[in-house]
């Protein structure tokens, strides 16, 4: 019996020597899996962190964009002097404007002109259109429906060259009449005060006007193309049709 309970506990103490090496053998892992586990967490904080400074950063890029798209370009004096003597006056509508347009127009529209009917005490007529460059598709689509219902005797847009777009396509080749096409040099347009006060140097020039970075286009729908071909004249670095 004694050497049988001797057997027993060698057998328990093999056991016990075989379970700790097991530990002692485990151990690395177990610390290179924490390790490993803890890098994950500290990549994954990472990630969730830049993804919301780019986030923010498109969020800013896109309120910029939409500042200057929509407040910043005002149509400069040397559009709305032709423009008036071309038309005759006032236009009877301008479903772009703000509280700072030198445009004339009988009905400007300082909201709702993606809306709102392009008329003048329900009479069809002449339409000047400066939208913001960063919606052209949307207004352009706008503009093509108010020339549909008949509101639309004549319209000049001021734009971005972007013959490459869809939308440009739309507004040269939808309309029932091939529209004029100036290719313009470049315009100083009218900043808003507040974004000059903010984002440009307090020089005289900039407190009035702000050069475009792009190629102007002006683009006339309407019966009296050699007019206002003519008009615009002294703007215009090269003229062709639409289509």
């Amino acid at each position: 019996m004694p050497k049988r309970t001797d057997a027993l506990s060698l057998a328990h103490q093999d056991v016990r020597d075989l379970e700790n090496k097991i530990l002692r053998l485990e151990q690395p892992f177990r610390e290179e899996v924490a390790r490993l586990q803890s890098e994950r967490d500290q990549a994954v904080a990472k990630f969730d962190r830049l993804k919301r400074e780019n986030d923010a950063a498109r969020a800013a890029l896109d309120a910029i964009i939409d500042y200057l798209g929509v407040l910043a370009w005002c149509s400069p004096q040397e559009i709305a002097d032709p423009l008036a003597e071309f038309i005759g006056g006032p236009v009877d509508v301008d479903p772009c404007s703000n509280d700072r347009s030198v445009i004339l127009a009988h009905v400007k529209y300082y909201s709702g002109g993606l809306i709102l009917p392009w008329m003048r005490d329900t009479r069809q007529g002449t339409v000047y259109q400066n939208d913001p460059y960063s919606q052209a598709a949307t207004w352009t689509a706008k503009m093509l429906y108010e020339i549909r219902l008949g509101h639309v005797t004549e319209l000049v847009r001021l734009s971005m060259m972007s013959t490459s777009t869809e939308w440009w396509s739309d507004m040269c080749n939808k309309p029932r009449r091939n529209p004029r096409v100036l290719g313009l040099k470049r315009l100083y347009f009218r900043p808003d005060p507040d974004f000059v006060s903010k984002a440009a140097p307090k020089t005289k020039k900039s407190n009035d006007r702000m050069t475009c970075r792009f190629e102007p286009a002006l683009t006339y729908i309407g019966p009296r193309e050699k007019q206002f071909t003519k008009a615009f004249a002294h703007l215009t670095r090269w003229a062709t049709w639409g289509r």
